[in-house]
């Protein structure tokens, strides 16, 4: 008996993925085994029994539809390694700067932006990885206020790690890949301040920081491609240590907030 269900299961399967399809213009698909293509129509047989359909309401074709189904459903990238560079910008930082300090503060929010992520795909849509991101900011201040000398110099370091769900929404149905990245994860602030050529203060924290990501890969071969993503990361920072000593943030909490651009190169 047990023989007997083995050797119809493998006739079923043999039946079904040597059978062809036919795509009409209506929206329909024929699952069928065509017998003959001609110019204005397709002879072919479904249940045992002859048919024909004229070409013009045909969309396409395709013999041997279900092998070549599940060879596509298989047939997709397991790992992708992408490397970003890019521009990042913070939304909002810290308010209540004295004036003299906004036009600095504000060129702080912006700078270069660097990224990597590491996805294993367990699906065509559904892939499973980490991501790191770096957005490096500095600004230099030289002035005078009121014939009194001004030097200021700062740079911020804002980095975050994570892991994260990738989502092809088309899977491998095209070349080329559309992604929805999400993760949670690590969210850190560095600051290093230097006043008149002198080490002022060094100030550093982290929080709890979300990503999302929209991004499209280019294959130029099938190993090697060139991709764009534009994210967005969100993150408040109420706590942060100076010289070792945590100092709590109790108003104007330092918003993390950010967007980055960013292009690179992609391996699978």
């Amino acid at each position: 008996m047990k023989n007997l269900m083995l050797v119809l299961f493998a006739l079923t399967a043999t039946n079904l993925f040597s059978q062809d399809a036919i795509f009409t213009k209506q929206g329909d698909t024929l699952n069928c085994k065509i017998k003959e293509v001609k110019a204005d129509s397709i002879a072919f047989k479904q249940d045992g029994k002859a048919h024909k359909i004229a070409m013009s309401n045909v969309q396409f074709y395709e013999l041997k539809h279900f092998r070549n189904k599940a060879a596509r459903s298989s047939d997709y990238t397991k790992i992708v390694t992408s490397y970003n560079v890019g521009y990042g910008h913070v939304f909002i930082g810290r308010k209540q700067e004295p004036y003299y300090l906004e036009e600095h503060r504000k060129k702080l929010r912006s700078g270069f932006n660097f990224g990597a992520e590491l996805t294993g795909y367990v699906s065509p849509f559904v892939g499973f990885g980490v991501a790191s991101s770096l957005l490096y900011t500095s600004n230099h201040l030289k002035d005078e206020l009121q014939g009194v000398p001004i030097d200021y110099e700062d740079k911020r370091w804002h980095w975050y790690v994570a892991p994260m769900l990738s989502i092809r929404p088309f899977g491998t149905r095209f070349k080329n890949d559309l992604l929805i990245n999400l993760s949670a994860g690590y969210y850190g602030f560095m600051e290093s301040s230097t006043r008149y050529e002198v080490s002022y203060r060094k100030k550093k924290g982290g929080t709890l920081g979300g990503m999302l990501g929209v991004g499209y890969d280019y294959w130029i071969t099938k190993k090697i491609g060139l991709g764009a993503q534009l994210s967005l990361l969100a993150g408040v920072l109420d706590e942060y240590e100076v010289y070792k000593e945590p100092v709590s943030i109790q108003e104007n909490k330092h918003n993390l907030t950010r967007v980055s651009l960013s292009i690179g190169l992609r391996i699978r």
